[in-house]
């Protein structure tokens, strides 16, 4: 079960950094933001939840790495949102 605990949680990372990139490539923009904030919820939350429940220090591990990504992500969001109102 851990290992598949692992393959999850570095998938969600895969998938954090992916689309970081595509929100740097493109200019501020709104499209999709609703999509982009229920990912970036979603893995803030598999990623606090995860760290309460880790077994190993890889699990711990992992977990920190998508809660700091997600956050960051949540932060450019944030960004990309005051940009464009203001």
């Amino acid at each position: 079960m851990r290992n598949v605990r692992n393959i999850f949680l570095g998938i969600m990372i895969v998938f954090n950094f992916i689309v970081i990139s595509i929100t740097l490539a493109n200019h501020v923009q709104i499209d999709n933001l609703s999509l982009r904030v229920f990912f970036t919820a979603f893995s803030a939350v598999i990623a606090v939840y995860l760290v309460l429940l880790h077994r190993s220090k890889l699990d711990l591990t992992l977990a920190v790495i998508l809660l700091v990504v997600a956050l960051t992500h949540a932060v450019m969001i944030a960004n990309a949102v005051y940009h464009y109102i203001y």
